[in-house]
């Protein structure tokens, strides 16, 4: 639930900041090619003051992220397997990602 507010936060202070700074009449003509807004906002420091990660040390956290959790889920299925020593072990299969 923190993470979603987090997410939230962020989400208003970057909607607030676009908006505050490209919503004015002056603006407009800014709005027609969509590169303009993206490559000043790419230039503002915005994205350093929220901490938000780039895409490249985001895809890194989460590869980490899924890493300690597969290595969390073998150790306690080992851990079942040695206490428990079940007669009959059911998996499902689970659809890889492309």
């Amino acid at each position: 639930m923190q993470k979603l507010q987090a997410i939230a936060e962020d989400y208003k202070a970057v909607k607030n900041y676009v908006y505050t700074r490209f919503g004015g009449v002056a603006s407009l003509p800014k709005l027609y090619p969509g590169y303009i807004i993206q490559n000043e906002m790419a230039k503002s420091d915005l994205r350093e003051t929220l901490g938000m990660l780039g895409r490249k040390r985001y895809r890194e956290q989460k590869r980490r992220q899924d890493e300690r959790l597969h290595g969390y889920i073998k150790m306690e299925l080992n851990r079942f397997l040695r206490e428990e020593k079940p007669k009959a072990i059911y998996m499902p299969k689970l659809p890889t990602q492309n």
